[in-house]
């Protein structure tokens, strides 16, 4: 299945887990959609407020005692993306005034609700079209920014 804003990036494991693959279904989507997002021909800022998962990308070797073998396949899958490519992994404060990341958190925790609630794949994206519109309005024109 194809990234797309407000749909779940996995089934079940960990936060740890689905931050960092949050951080790389981003890079795939910005791969697909910015011409020379990740190739090195733009710069890209990937924001998240898990200092856990950049100190992860950021730092071979770092493996705090939340990572398993799936955050560490997640690793070396981003780091492979971001080989060639000019991107900026930081940390932005939760809950705060970074609207991307006010974006990501809002679509993650409707995301979890709708799960929660047994709803539909339709009725999920009928939901979370609302906050997709708004993301796009907010966001638009803005420098190409990922956050999760």
């Amino acid at each position: 299945m194809k990234p797309s804003l407000g749909h779940k990036a996995m089934d079940g494991g960990s936060v740890l887990e689905g931050e960092l693959r949050a951080i790389r279904l981003g890079l795939l989507a910005a791969r697909e959609i910015y011409v020379g997002a990740v190739d090195g021909r733009s710069a890209v800022t990937v924001s998240s407020d898990s200092s856990i998962a950049l100190r992860m990308i950021n730092q071979p070797g770092f493996e705090p005692p939340s990572a398993n073998a799936r955050c560490v396949s997640e690793v070396l899958r981003i780091r492979g993306l971001v080989r060639c490519a000019n991107v900026d992994f930081c940390w932005v404060k939760g809950h705060a005034d970074n609207l991307p990341n006010i974006f990501a958190d809002r679509l993650a925790v409707l995301s979890q609700r709708c799960q929660e609630a047994g709803l539909s794949d339709e009725e999920t994206s009928r939901l979370t079209a609302g906050v997709r519109e708004e993301a796009r309005i907010h966001l638009a024109g803005s420098s190409l920014a990922l956050a999760a």
